[in-house]
């Protein structure tokens, strides 16, 4: 499940954490909210896949959203 692609532009907060977003492409539509601070991606498949596998999706996800301040993104068995 991806996000939808119409989320407010000025959005500061993002909850997705306990959803179902399955890959990295989920996230794609957060790239256009330049107000982004804040985003929660705890609990979610691909995050708990990449914990295991030991990659680091932190970047792509500061790439896509530049201008958070504050990201939740590891799995809280971590």
């Amino acid at each position: 499940a991806a996000l939808p692609h119409h989320l407010p532009a000025a959005l500061h907060t993002l909850d997705v954490a306990n959803n179902d977003l399955g890959n990295l492409s989920d996230l794609r539509y957060a790239s256009s909210l330049m107000e982004l601070r804040r985003l929660d991606l705890r609990a979610n498949p691909f995050t708990s896949m990449a914990h295991m596998q030991r990659i680091d999706y932190r970047p792509f996800v500061v790439c896509l959203c530049p201008a958070l301040c504050t990201y939740t993104l590891v799995p809280p068995d971590a």
